[in-house]
């Protein structure tokens, strides 16, 4: 068995050439520096020096040997020091997820920070969409995920325990009543219901159609704070708060922080009328245009920013997709227009014209609470106006709040340093 003792004891006189110097060096006398050779030489099955009583020589085994006893030496003196950094987060591993347009705003920068800051902080990528990123933060195979809201489950329980989904998929994806879940007893998710004025049965079924289903998208239906005149007894109500309206479904183990904000704007086609236009884009600009729009329940988030600011007019929505990539390219086919992040500015896709939209695609004086919206906390810090109403489009880190990896902690604590508004 192979000893430390022994292994200085060897690089001491391989280095050396020379019993007597070797022990000096390692402040002992020769003959136990002898025994410790010896030993070594009885562990290792091979002779590692040849020494009469004029010379010292290394054999062909020594020489190969004295490398790695070198780096092993490195790595006992290192080690402890090593752990001491990992300890601190100065140091590891961070399994990062994250959605294909979270990329485009925040990666990148937050890489180079890591880089920067952390350098012997090893981060490991994974692109996935927000759910398979709370299931791997949930199953310990994330440590941190860059997420959109709402932090809710594909799947959720009723009072009888069975699995049921929260929407009723069977319908045709235009009859998606993200506003009215299922009837039962009362859920966190009938909590999205909280903004919604009564149903008016004169209303007009008329509507915007989805490509492939002749059933009109019913706008009224989904989870939006309608445009009401003053007029309406309705309109005394407060703006919804979207954190409020999001489902827990009892579930913890995530925690949450927003990290970057930035506006929508609009992407046409070049050469299109709204293109010509030199002033920000409002909701009524977009009214008889073909829409390209987003799956509600895929990608539910830009679905619903989508469908809140053209609640008062009726686009055609020609076609659903769950990227952002995609709907750029499908605009720059010329097959409609679309509401992307501000970000998607720098794909630069040719064809494709981008412009700002009022009050920045959200609505003026609308605020949310930060908090965790897993667990039901929603703080007692309201965002200003300027966050929240002209910045509605959010980006959360996501992680398991009882995580035992200190570069997690490491990277949380240079996130604030990341935030910022486009």
């Amino acid at each position: 068995m192979l000893t430390l003792d022994q292994i200085r004891a060897f690089v001491a006189v391989a280095e050396e050439l020379h019993f007597g110097r070797a022990a000096e060096r390692l402040r002992m006398t020769q003959p136990p520096l002898s025994r410790h050779i010896q030993k070594l030489e009885r562990a290792i099955g091979v002779t590692l020096l040849e020494r009469d009583n004029r010379r010292v020589i290394l054999t062909e085994a020594g020489r190969g040997f004295l490398e790695d006893a070198r780096h092993m030496l490195t790595l006992v003196e290192t080690a402890g020091d090593r752990a001491r950094r990992i300890a601190g987060g100065a140091s590891g591993t961070l399994r990062l997820g994250f959605t294909a347009v979270s990329a485009i705003s925040m990666l990148g920068r937050l890489l180079r920070l890591l880089a920067e800051r952390l350098p012997e902080v090893d981060v490991i990528l994974h692109e996935q969409v927000t759910a398979t990123q709370m299931d791997g933060i949930l199953r310990g195979e994330l440590d941190l995920g860059l997420a959109r809201p709402p932090f809710d489950l594909p799947r959720r329980t009723s009072r009888s325990g069975s699995v049921r989904p929260p929407f009723d998929l069977s319908r045709p994806a235009s009859h998606l009543d993200l506003a009215h879940p299922p009837a039962g007893p009362a859920s966190p998710a009938s909590r999205l219901d909280l903004a919604q004025p009564p149903v008016d049965p004169a209303r007009p079924s008329s509507g915007p159609t989805v490509a492939g289903s002749s059933s009109p998208l019913d706008l009224a239906r989904c989870p939006i704070n309608p445009v009401r005149s003053l007029s309406d007894p309705a309109a005394a109500r407060p703006p919804a708060d979207m954190n409020l309206a999001r489902p827990t479904y009892g579930l913890t183990g995530i925690d949450s922080r927003v990290i970057f904000r930035e506006p929508l704007c609009a992407a046409v086609p070049a050469g299109h009328a709204l293109a010509a236009l030199d002033r920000p884009l409002a909701p009524e600009d977009f009214a008889g245009l073909p829409m390209v729009s987003y799956h509600p329940v895929r990608s539910r988030y830009f679905h619903e920013l989508t469908v809140r600011f053209l609640s008062a007019v009726q686009p055609r929505a020609e076609q659903q997709v769950h990227q952002i990539l995609t709907a750029v390219l499908l605009v720059a086919a010329g097959r409609g227009v679309a509401l992307v992040p501000a970000s998607a500015r720098s794909l630069g896709i040719e064809g494709v014209v981008f412009r700002d939209l009022v009050h920045g695609g959200g609505s003026p004086g609308a605020g949310s609470r930060c908090g965790n919206p897993m667990t039901g906390d929603e703080g007692d810090k309201r965002a200003t106006e300027n966050d929240s109403g002209r910045h509605p489009v959010e980006l959360h880190a996501i992680w398991n709040p009882g995580s035992a990896n200190p570069a997690l902690w490491r990277v949380l604590d240079l996130l604030p340093g990341v935030e910022g508004q486009d």
